[in-house]
């Protein structure tokens, strides 16, 4: 990733919690039968406020089947929830995840219900106006995100809608919620992302586990400090006026997030897409206004050029610095500038 959100405080939070309280103090600790108020009180008006469909319905089937597990099958439920929602630790390679098709082996009916519970909760649920009231809009919440932002830190290349937009971008679920159960309104898992990073390359597919489910290690959208790449290219061809995406040699660089880096560029198909933008008409533009410039001040090209690689470097996620320096290092190692 290019850069990493940073944390608000915002009402939206405090969903997360109600959740937890629902999951750990009553599904997995089921006594007698259900009453609303084993729900946090908070979340009352919530449930009580909605089709009875979208929550209490489902929340009084996964009671009740929580009632028929055994002990070992509860703990299972409670240590995938805090596994689950540990998504910091997950993107390390640390703990373990739970599947919703690992609860299907438990109860068929209880992988459904979960399902429907937790896809309303996200899809449904904070549209009406009885959550609004308790935890606010998410579309603020959401625009509050991206206020300072308006490259998506997912690849770096493309605009993401801001509150100057009447529309937004999705706010992906960096954990499929179709595949982990407990966190589809975690504030950790729902990071603002570009249309083309979201439906175009990582869909479904899940950053801690490849194709075939083998763990691995990803880059952590709400990191407290992105991890400094470096990028290196290499254009394999006689005329740079003419080069294609298949000239382009790039390689992208930190020796201790050298499994992060391939993830990143698994899910969102960072080398295909910088190598096309290093090939393109935008890049041709950025040479010709360099060697522009060159022929308007001959005796200060090397000054002026040193000065212009040190604003791109400084400014990399404006108006894409950063494959800027890529691009005219590449140029100048090909001799384009002699």
């Amino acid at each position: 990733m290019l850069y990493t959100y940073k944390h608000i405080n915002h009402d939206f939070e405090k969903i997360q919690k109600y959740i937890e309280h629902l999951v750990l103090n009553v599904w997995c600790k089921p006594n007698g039968n259900f009453l609303i108020n084993k729900l946090h009180p908070d979340f009352v008006p919530i449930v009580n406020g909605v089709n009875p469909r979208y929550l209490k319905n489902p929340i009084k089937n996964v009671y009740r089947i929580c009632n028929g597990l055994l002990p070992a099958q509860l703990l299972k439920l409670r240590n995938g929830f805090l596994a689950n929602n540990s998504i910091e630790e997950l993107c390390m390679g640390m703990g373990t995840p739970l599947l919703y098709s690992e609860i299907y082996t438990i109860r068929p009916a209880l992988k459904r219900q979960l399902e429907l519970f937790f896809k309303n909760l996200y899809s449904k649920v904070p549209q009406i106006i009885a959550f609004k009231k308790v935890c606010g809009e998410i579309d603020d919440y959401y625009d509050k995100l991206v206020d300072t932002n308006e490259k998506c830190p997912f690849c770096g290349i493309n605009d993401i809608l801001t509150p100057k937009h009447s529309k937004r971008d999705a706010l992906d679920h960096y954990l499929p919620k179709d595949i982990y159960p407990f966190n589809s309104v975690n504030p950790n898992n729902l990071a603002p992302i570009c249309k083309t990073c979201n439906s175009s390359y990582k869909g479904t597919n899940s950053p801690i586990r490849d194709n075939i489910g083998v763990r691995r290690k990803a880059f952590y959208p709400f990191a407290k400090k992105a991890v400094k790449l470096e990028f290196k290219a290499k254009f394999n061809c006689t005329s740079i006026l003419k080069m294609k995406k298949e000239d382009v040699e790039l390689k992208i660089t930190n020796s201790r997030y050298k499994e992060q880096i391939e993830t990143w560029d698994s899910l969102f198909g960072i080398k295909e897409r910088y190598a096309i933008k290093l090939s393109s008409k935008d890049a041709r533009g950025w040479l010709n206004t360099m060697l522009i410039d060159f022929k308007i001040n001959p005796k200060t090209k090397y000054k002026s050029f040193a000065k212009k690689m040190e604003y791109y470097e400084n400014n990399p996620m404006e108006d894409n610095n950063f494959l800027r320096v890529t691009y005219f290092n590449a140029c100048k190692q090909m001799g384009v500038f002699n």
